[in-house]
């Protein structure tokens, strides 16, 4: 977590895996691909807001 501009800002780093069941465009049957990305979070007065803008609570 870090602080921009005054506001506590998370950001969720990960990495996933898929294997292709079924070919599927360049992909066959078997092939791995590995796709690394992330999500920015941050916290406002009703909880931690995503992306897509919607609001997580606990």
């Amino acid at each position: 977590m870090r602080d921009v501009n005054g506001v506590k800002v998370y950001t969720l780093f990960y990495e996933a895996k898929i294997r292709y069941l079924t070919p599927v465009g360049q992909w066959k049957v078997g092939d791995v691909r590995t796709i690394k990305s992330n999500y920015g979070f941050q916290q406002t007065e009703n909880g931690w807001q995503g992306p897509d803008g919607t609001i997580y609570t606990k």
